[in-house]
């Protein structure tokens, strides 16, 4: 299982490819040390708590498809306990950040299409060994599993156009440097990582561990859940 520190060298690389001058500013300012203060969250609106829990995952990590095969359960218990969960993926040194980059301008654009857009580019490498190594094979292979025409069901507005286009600029790079960071905050060496934000601050966290199986987490994370809104 990779380190969080190849995970964090991959967001270094990420960040080399930014090109708006606004973004280098933000990504060498004194405030990018903090990144949870000015930069826009992973995820879509504010919880009725305003308690936020964030999964940072892999799209590469055996672990983190498993665990997304419960997100629906899980997400059903934090907004029963008036949270939100959301799916805030990280990419590792060595592996393609179009993924992420896609499914961040997914949520971002149509949000009510995320999930089936996260669950396909988990097909995508897993089981079908797509390695995704720029945007055209991601957009190609989005098209093929006829994504267009399923996300319509979803959202009338749909266009998988809008996505490549947002995916190539540079505001889904602040959700990559988000989730980056927070991984570096949490200290955890393995994902999925689950945080529970309130006010910008993480206040609490709860992690896989090398050889935890994957059922377990989950579990971990629901009793989390039910035990009310987190604190210090």
């Amino acid at each position: 299982m990779p380190s969080r520190r190849s995970i964090l060298g991959a967001l270094g690389g990420a960040l080399l490819l930014a090109s708006s001058g606004s973004f280098a500013q933000a990504a060498s300012s004194p405030d990018a040390a903090a990144p949870l203060k000015g930069l826009p969250s992973p995820g879509t609106s504010v919880s009725a708590t305003g308690t936020v829990i964030v999964e940072l995952a892999n799209f590469h990590c055996d672990r983190s498809r498993r665990v997304n095969d419960h997100f629906g359960r899980l997400k059903t218990a934090a907004q029963a306990a008036g949270m939100d969960l959301r799916f805030a993926p990280v990419a590792w040194k060595g592996d393609s950040i179009w993924p992420d980059r896609v499914y961040y301008a997914t949520r971002d654009l149509y949000p009510a299409a995320e999930e089936l857009v996260r669950e396909t580019l988990f097909d995508g490498i897993q089981r079908e060994g797509m390695g995704f190594e720029d945007i055209a094979q991601v957009m190609a292979y989005l098209d093929r599993r006829q994504i267009a025409a399923r996300a319509l069901d979803l959202d009338g507005t749909f266009s998988l156009a809008k996505v490549a286009d947002r995916a190539a600029n540079d505001d889904v790079l602040y959700s990559e440097m988000k989730a980056g960071r927070l991984v570096d905050l949490s200290a955890a060496t393995e994902v999925p990582i689950f945080l529970w934000l309130k006010d910008g601050e993480v206040v609490k966290a709860v992690s896989a561990k090398p050889g935890t199986d994957p059922l377990d987490l989950v579990q971990q994370v629901q009793g989390a859940i039910s035990g009310g809104a987190a604190t210090n």
